[in-house]
This record gives C-alpha cells, sequence and structure tokens, in this order.
C-alpha cells in the first residue's frame, strides 16, 4: 500500500523493473508546465522546465534567458515592443 502522500495526483506512477525481473511503483513529482508568453502565450524557448529544488542547482544563465524581460516575454513580443518604443520616443523628442 502506497503511503498516505503519495495517493494524490500530484505524484506519477511509474513502473519500475526490479533486479529480480519484478515490478515496483514509483511515485514521482509531476514536472511543471513551460514558461509562456505573458502577451502571446506561446512557449518560451531557452527557459527549462524543472522542479524549484533542481532549478536551484543550474547556474543562472541555465535558469533564464539573457535578454530584457528574459523568461516573461517570448522573443518576437519584445521585439515588437522595442519597435513600439522605439517610434514613441521619437515622437517624444520633438
Amino acid at each position: 500500500m502506497a503511503d498516505a502522500r503519495f495517493k494524490s495526483r500530484s505524484f506519477r506512477r511509474v513502473a519500475k523493473r526490479t533486479p529480480k525481473f519484478g515490478s515496483k511503483m514509483t511515485f514521482e513529482r509531476r514536472k511543471p508546465r513551460k514558461a509562456v508568453c505573458a502577451i502571446c502565450g506561446k512557449e518560451i524557448h531557452g527557459v527549462k522546465n524543472l522542479l524549484p529544488k533542481d532549478l536551484r542547482k543550474l547556474a543562472k544563465s541555465q535558469r533564464t534567458v539573457a535578454r530584457p524581460y528574459g523568461a516573461y516575454i517570448c522573443s518576437e513580443c519584445l521585439r515588437k515592443l522595442m519597435k513600439e518604443k522605439a517610434r514613441l520616443s521619437k515622437y517624444n523628442k520633438q
């Protein structure tokens, strides 16, 4: 019988093979969702979807993307945003 904490579906059930040709049910935490853009909802490339305990072990350069609004906005939306800002600043200077 499984422990009470493993009965919730936040743990996924994985059948593992044992050395004596048997099988054993183990319980693993589910992976979190992939990071998505706050504007368009597309997946952000370069951001790993790991559990917080595993993310802490990575270097900062592996956790996020090295651009403004790094793991918050996708590159296409960022490009549009930068163009809008450049156009607005051009008109505000006059």
